[in-house]
């Protein structure tokens, strides 16, 4: 079985929320390629790192990673669930996820070929990132932060 086919069968939903706006998307490309390209390929400088530590600091909603709880950086935080019925999360302000999916995207075209990113998957990650723009522009006007968590 191909690793574009895993992808494709992989149930994803990524979670933006804020008290302004939220979005879910179902799209296991912004998993694999945006929030998880640090793991493919070797950032160069500081703030490339940065804006990759962010969002590999996205916690799995059901799953966390226990070294992650409490991380936090410039602009970010890994929140712990507060009980039973929630799930952790990062707290974001708008400005540094965008700052971050920007970056990540332009690292994502200028290593395509590396990742072997497929045409389809750049034009759904295109549609999804403008989703996600949308609730960061709706947060930053509110003058709140995001909340962003994953289930795969």
């Amino acid at each position: 079985m191909s690793d574009a086919y895993d992808r494709d069968e992989m149930l994803v939903q990524v979670s933006v929320a804020s008290p302004a706006g939220a979005c879910t998307l179902e799209d296991p490309s912004l998993l694999h390629y945006l929030l998880r390209l640090g793991e493919s390929i070797d950032a160069s400088s500081q703030d490339d790192r940065e804006a990759l530590d962010v969002l590999r600091a996205i916690p799995h909603a059901f799953d966390p990673d226990e070294e992650l709880i409490g991380a936090f950086g410039r602009g970010w935080r890994v929140l712990p669930a507060r009980g039973a019925l929630d799930w952790p999360v990062l707290e974001v302000t708008p400005q540094r996820l965008r700052s971050a999916l920007r970056r990540a995207h332009d690292l994502l075209w200028s290593n395509a070929a590396a990742v072997r990113v497929s045409a389809r998957d750049i034009s759904q990650l295109e549609i999804s990132l403008e989703a996600i723009y949308g609730v960061l522009s709706q947060a930053e006007a509110a003058g709140v932060p995001v909340s962003v968590s994953y289930v795969a």
